[in-house]
């Protein structure tokens, strides 16, 4: 342990200034991953797949029978059932963590995997309650209700905007490589014990996701559901579900390439002060 703990010290000695950066970056993402779900709640052009979940929970749980969550109750309940959720989430993902942990254990024999795994698995809470507290954040200045006055082209419009908006925050998130969350770390863990490619782990477990709250209004089959599908279940889902662990992907291709690219030109412009300097 005391090994551990000497190399996070020595970590945030040499790179005190990347992980400062990387802080930036992960806030900046969460930031912009609380703003596309805030504007695409109320569009009724579709949901993510785990805003699916949420609101089939929300209208199971209280009654509702027009098969319509209002921006009231999208205010009122919504963080709390997403919180609610993204602990089933992060239960899941750390018994896939453990899993991973103790068979690379048993290969390498290295007590710092356990340290490193245990630290990253409770690191993970952390962001149970901070993203949705930024959803919440933004949905207090976003217009949610005059959003879903609008017009069905304009609705469209800031849905694609929004999904943009949620794609890119979960990508600077992941990036960032600090604190990924319950609904991210699944992903990651299952790549991790399958060695499949992430974009497929991505789209498999947002069918997934999604499914849990499609069987539960399946089951309870509450009045008003056929509004639910139109106004929830349509194109944008189907687009968030298939779309979005791809768009991800890409995104994360970019931002690594920019990485790679901004650290050449810096090994260049330190190799020709040298040379000025000799």
């Amino acid at each position: 342990m005391k090994k551990y703990l000497n190399e996070i010290k020595l970590v945030w000695k040499n790179d005190w200034k990347t992980i400062l950066f990387r802080f930036g970056v992960y806030i900046f993402g969460v930031y912009i991953f609380g703003l596309g779900i805030a504007l695409y709640l109320n569009t009724q052009v579709g949901l993510s797949q785990i805003d699916i979940t949420v609101y089939a929970y929300i209208v199971i749980s209280h009654n509702i029978t027009t098969g319509v969550v209002t921006p009231e109750q999208i205010t009122d309940y919504y963080s709390l059932y997403l919180i609610v959720l993204y602990v089933g989430l992060f239960i899941v993902g750390s018994i896939m963590k453990i899993y991973t942990t103790i068979r690379n254990y048993l290969k390498f024999k290295d007590t710092q995997i356990i340290y490193k795994n245990v630290t990253m698995i409770l690191l993970d809470i952390i962001p149970i309650f901070l993203w949705p507290l930024f959803v919440s954040l933004s949905s207090m200045y976003v217009p949610i209700d005059a959003i879903g006055q609008m017009s069905a082209f304009a609705r469209t419009w800031i849905f694609m905007g929004a999904f943009l908006l949620y794609c890119l925050g979960i990508a600077l998130v992941v990036y960032s490589n600090l604190l990924l969350g319950p609904y991210n770390s699944l992903s990651a863990n299952f790549c991790e014990i399958t060695k499949i490619n992430y974009k497929v782990s991505r789209v498999l477990f947002d069918c997934l996701i999604a499914s849990v709250g499609i069987i539960s209004l399946l089951i309870n089959n509450p009045p008003g559901l056929n509004i639910f599908w139109d106004n929830y279940f349509v194109f944008g889902t189907i687009f968030m579900m298939f779309i979005s662990g791809p768009i991800i992907g890409l995104m994360l291709k970019y931002l690594n390439q920019a990485e790679k690219i901004f650290k050449n030109k810096n090994i260049k412009h330190y190799k020709t002060q040298l040379k000025i300097n000799n």
